[in-house]
């Protein structure tokens, strides 16, 4: 299981929430949310914030335990392989950060501080 999966049931599970409960509150079927829960790199960036905000984590927070558990786990590998997966992880994370800046400006515009 990945690090973002592991963080996200482990906040809902310390919140005593279900998936049923969460699925609802995204507005999605408990199946949905099961499989973005088991794998959840097929969260859209919105869905992600939402998500967050459901399980109180902050999404900043999130994605630098990311950025920094993807640069532990490239490490390991040759140096070529990480030096690539790490050029596409660093990509992923800039629209990541790009994206969330993006929603940070839009919820300013509506005096909504992000968490």
């Amino acid at each position: 299981m990945s690090f973002l999966a592991n963080k996200i049931r482990n906040a809902r599970l310390a919140m005593d929430f279900s998936q049923t409960y969460v699925s609802k509150k995204l507005g999605i079927s408990q199946q949905t949310y099961s499989i973005l829960e088991n794998d959840p790199d097929k969260l859209s960036i919105m869905r992600f914030v939402q998500l967050c905000r459901i399980l109180n984590l902050n999404s900043m927070d999130v994605v630098e335990q990311l950025e920094a558990e993807y640069t532990f786990e490239g490490q390991e590998d040759s140096p070529n392989a990480a030096a690539t997966e790490r050029e596409q992880l660093d990509h992923q994370l800039q629209a990541i950060q790009s994206s969330l800046n993006r929603l940070k400006a839009k919820l300013a515009k509506f005096n909504i501080e992000p968490k």
